[in-house]
């Protein structure tokens, strides 16, 4: 049969090929045979494309099956994960039910067994009078209790230094050498930073005896100071500034270099004024040593911090810093580093490796005692840091004037204890003291 619609289809090469299978009918000059074959082969056609859609739809309806059957073992979670649901709520619901039931038991036994005894009535009652003194001397008495206890409770809570005597303990229990002990320099309302601008001023001895100290515990070979605090309003730039005076009083070639660049410069305490041009080139700025001459005080030159850096950190730690202060070693006697406090910002902790020290300064009233305790810590583990010791600034102590040989009056206040140079070195010799190239 296929070898005849061949020869019919193709003419046998006797007649003209026959057209396409689909246009096969519109032929009507035909023989019956070949007609009828015609037929029969758009038949098949027409069932061979059937069955293909057929096969179509039956592996659609095999790829739906395969999904689901793929469900099923979800399916199969997701139902015993409810039915374990179910079943904690009526376990939660029968325990709800068997308290209520237990509940109602008992308020049945309690109401059930109450019995009046003696029927309600009135009566007039006579007020009693207290003696008014009585009255005073209990309430006097609480409280006088209630306030102590409020006073302990809050000196608990507070963990501030408010006096001398605990801060210099605190200190002596942590094997800190105290340097200096150093009064609360007066202000003036258009003054920022109180310096000793006067030579024969009763301030300057404090910080006189602060730099004699300084240099017997850590040495004449100590050229880089790095002075900073735990927290703010401590009195480290003060610090700095009256300590750097007092070097320069001495005829020391000192330098004062601010290197606290989160905040504005103070300068203008010394009449110098910043250079405006630092701020729009920090490193630039710091890689030439531009040093200020202090007009009023010989012997002192400052450096101005180029104001407020958004990248303070990077400046401090670029290669213009160091080579700074390399410089300022080899021409100064004596440079003094005012960096911010340690519980906003690592700033003294990036330059300190670059110096020969660090002097940590504190003030009754503003030092906390577990800041205080965690950075003596850290300095006393860190092989890298070397923590010379520690001043107390704003303390109560008397001053005397170069004339004369007492005491002035108007600031004596009560006798306060000295360390002696021995323990000082003692102690500095016990929190990491190593000399520097």
């Amino acid at each position: 049969m296929r070898q005849r619609v061949e020869e019919v289809v193709g003419g046998n090469r006797l007649t003209a090929p026959l057209t396409a299978s689909s246009q096969i009918r519109q032929a009507s000059n035909l023989d019956p045979a070949r007609q009828q074959l015609a037929n029969a082969l758009v038949g098949l056609q027409t069932q061979r494309e059937t069955l293909q859609q057929q096969i179509f739809a039956l592996a659609t309806s095999e790829q739906e099956l395969r999904r689901e059957y793929a469900g099923l073992p979800n399916k199969q979670l997701e139902q015993s994960r409810l039915e374990q649901q179910v079943l904690l709520k009526r376990s939660f619901y029968d325990q709800l039910q068997a308290r209520f039931a237990d509940v109602t038991i008992a308020k049945n036994e309690t109401v059930g067994s109450l019995e009046v005894v003696k029927p309600a009535g009135t009566y007039l009652a006579t007020e009693e009078t207290n003696n008014p003194m009585v009255i005073l001397l209990v309430g006097g008495f609480v409280g006088i209790l209630v306030g102590g206890g409020l006073v302990m409770l809050l000196s608990s809570l507070d963990a501030t230094f408010h006096t001398l005597p605990d801060l210099q303990n605190a200190l002596r229990q942590q094997e800190v050498s105290v340097l200096g002990l150093l009064p609360l320099l007066p202000t003036t309302p258009d003054v920022t930073i109180p310096v000793i601008a006067e030579s024969d001023s009763v301030y300057l001895e404090p910080f006189e005896r602060l730099r004699t100290s300084l240099r017997r515990a850590a040495g004449t070979g100590v050229k880089l100071v790095l002075l900073t605090s735990t927290v703010n309003d401590e009195g480290k730039t003060v610090v700095a500034y009256n300590l750097a005076i007092a070097s320069a009083r001495a005829g020391k070639r000192t330098l004062l270099i601010e290197a606290d660049l989160r905040s504005p410069s103070q300068a203008r305490a010394l009449d110098v004024a910043p250079d405006p041009d630092a701020a729009l080139d920090p490193l630039r700025y710091f890689g030439r040593l531009n040093e200020r001459l202090v007009p009023a005080i010989a012997n002192l030159y400052i450096l101005p911090s180029p104001e407020i850096q958004q990248q303070a950190a990077a400046v401090l730690e670029s290669s213009e810093m160091r080579r700074l202060l390399e410089d300022a070693r080899g021409r100064f006697d004596l440079v003094v580093l005012d960096t911010p406090s340690l519980s906003r910002y690592g700033d003294a902790l990036l330059l300190e490796p670059l110096t020969d020290g660090m002097i940590l300064v504190t003030r009754p009233g503003y030092t906390e005692e577990g800041l205080l305790t965690e950075a003596i810590e850290q300095f006393g583990e860190s092989d890298d840091v070397t923590f010379l010791g520690a001043v107390i600034n704003g303390a109560d102590i008397p001053l005397q004037s170069r004339e004369a040989t007492d005491p002035v009056p108007t600031l004596l206040l009560d006798d306060l204890e000295y360390e002696p140079i021995e323990e000082i070195k003692k102690s500095a010799s016990v929190h990491g003291k190593r000399e520097r190239g």
